[in-house]
């Protein structure tokens, strides 16, 4: 398993965004869905390797996978509020319902 943590998956925040920045591109749009995806996939990474470690009885492990997994969930729900956040400042409505669509699905 990797042994990344979940701050080294800070680089899933937009990474280029300014806190005054008011529109964005469609592409910023894809850019934090896969930011969002890749975190999500993070987290079924852990939850499986959690469940190899539990029939092993590995409970040092396991405390450790708990708390990396809350942190990663957390950032989850970053990622979304930053996502929201970009579908309310975008001044392109199509992107915007796009978005939209696709967050409900989640």
């Amino acid at each position: 398993m990797n042994k990344q943590r979940p701050e080294d998956f800070m680089f899933l925040i937009h990474p280029h965004m300014k806190e005054d920045e008011e529109t964005f591109k469609e592409s910023d749009f894809r850019r934090m869905e896969e930011r969002i995806q890749m975190a999500e996939e993070m987290i079924e990474t852990w939850k499986g390797e959690m469940v190899d470690r539990a029939k092993k009885q590995d409970c040092q492990f396991l405390k450790a996978a708990f708390n990396e997994l809350n942190d990663l969930s957390e950032l989850v729900d970053e990622l979304y509020a930053e996502w929201i956040h970009m579908d309310e400042t975008s001044p392109d409505e199509s992107v915007s319902m796009g978005k939209k669509q696709n967050r409900s699905a989640h």
